[in-house]
């Protein structure tokens, strides 16, 4: 596995598949060599559920809406993702008279007889997408094609640009990394996973919905549990390149990123951790480039039975709970629940 990636890709490589043969591509060093392995079907699987909803976490935020417009059964369809234009324009990143964005656009057909999943990016993802009134369905910015290659298992990618010509390089690579840690990290951990998280009711708020992870009382205790936690969070913000990180007082750190800007310039990206482990509770403030609150994430460490919920609220008071926060909930999680339990931590 290469540099901490759930499967390792490798470029220019020959592709192997009937459709692809004489085609460059970008290839999967084995799924049955990985610790632990993963089947096919359950890629092929989490794969589907990813482009059905392909919205990021902290994109939650400022949607608007995600469609799935199916065209000849659940095989063949489109998924389009909008953001919301007045809230973009209030985080700053809008155009300014309330347009929506179309951050991603995809026509999606799956050849289940061929192993292959194929898709069209009607928008860029290079480029946050479009806005809603230049983007369109007839646009071909891309088509990617994910094929499931036997003896041994492994992932075929094909990518061709907005002029037809294969891509196949380290650049891609990179980018990929982005798609198959994501699908095949979940499938690992779907299966290690000691406890699972789901959207639900609040136990901290009567009639609201929070990310609730299972009773974790078996797997460990709340002080080792809670100190953990905190631990991995600011490893997070340690692997951000040029990162200053500051402990202002008892259950505070401050992280202070460089945000390079289009026209050359830098400008730095504050956030905050509040933690009391006699509460239980943890705060995230995230701040923009001009020091205005963004988004603010909240952990509540509850005990008897010991769960941790979660759930954020943006800008505007918007509280956001979903599937996709829920997964890296469960994610860190888990490998809190592994480290608070290891000699190594």
């Amino acid at each position: 596995m290469g540099a901490g990636h759930s499967v390792e890709l490798l470029a220019d490589q020959d592709a192997v598949s009937e459709q692809f043969k004489g085609t460059k591509c970008i290839m999967s060093a084995s799924l049955d060599d990985l610790d632990p392995p993963v089947e096919p079907e359950k890629v092929l699987k989490e794969l589907l559920v990813w482009l059905r909803r392909p919205v990021v976490p902290i994109a939650e935020g400022v949607l608007k809406s995600v469609d799935v417009t199916e065209h000849d059964g659940e095989d063949h369809f489109t998924v389009k993702v909008v953001t919301d234009g007045l809230k973009l324009d209030a985080y700053g990143f809008g155009r300014g008279d309330g347009a929506d964005r179309v951050p991603i656009w995809k026509t999606v057909k799956v050849d289940r007889a061929k192993g292959c999943v194929d898709w069209v990016d009607h928008v860029s993802e290079l480029t946050m997408g479009a806005w809603a009134d230049e983007a369109s369905e007839t646009h071909e910015k891309a088509r990617i094609a994910v094929t499931f290659v036997k003896n041994p298992n492994r992932l075929e990618l094909v990518t061709k640009d907005e002029e037809g010509s294969v891509l196949s390089g380290d650049m891609l690579v990179k980018g990929m990394y982005f798609l198959t840690d994501m699908i095949v990290g979940t499938v690992q951990q779907q299966v290690l996973a000691k406890v699972k998280a789901c959207v639900g009711e609040s136990r901290q708020q009567s009639g609201v919905k929070s990310v609730i992870v299972e009773k974790m009382d078996e797997h460990v205790d709340y002080e080792g549990f809670f100190h953990k936690f905190v631990t991995i969070q600011r490893e997070k913000f340690e692997k951000i390149p040029g990162v200053v990180i500051d402990d202002p007082t008892e259950g505070e750190f401050v992280t202070v990123a460089i945000i390079p800007q289009p026209d050359g310039s830098e400008k730095t990206s504050t956030n905050s951790v509040k933690h009391n482990v006699n509460t239980g509770s943890i705060t995230l403030e995230m701040h923009d480039t001009e020091g205005i609150l963004v988004n603010t994430m909240y952990w509540q460490l509850h005990k008897d039975p010991l769960q941790l919920e979660a759930w954020s609220i943006t800008k505007t008071g918007e509280r956001i709970v979903s599937e996709s926060i829920a997964r890296v909930v469960q994610f860190d999680t888990n490998q809190t629940i592994e480290r608070a339990n290891s000699w190594f931590g």
